[in-house]
């Protein structure tokens, strides 16, 4: 899940593919489904400091975050996105 298609396209080259051990990616975007998709979100409800991604430092700091490609975390308190 992801708030856009470039969101997603920053999540899967800036933690799949840059991956030394994943040999190839390969995935289709879903934009309309045949019947109701419901998706349980989890949200992890303490605040940390890291990013759950693996980014080291801030979300504020990443180029992904920089140029809005990652709305960023919403542990981190840095999500820049909304909820519905």
């Amino acid at each position: 899940f992801s708030e856009s298609v470039a969101t997603l396209e920053s999540i899967v080259n800036g933690h799949i593919r840059s991956d030394p051990t994943v040999k190839e990616v390969d995935f289709n975007i879903v934009v309309t489904s045949v019947k109701d998709f419901v998706v349980p979100a989890r949200l992890k409800v303490e605040k940390t400091r890291e990013p759950p991604c693996g980014m080291d430092g801030e979300c504020r700091k990443c180029p992904s975050f920089m140029e809005k490609k990652c709305m960023g975390c919403p542990v981190t308190g840095q999500y820049q996105g909304s909820f519905y």
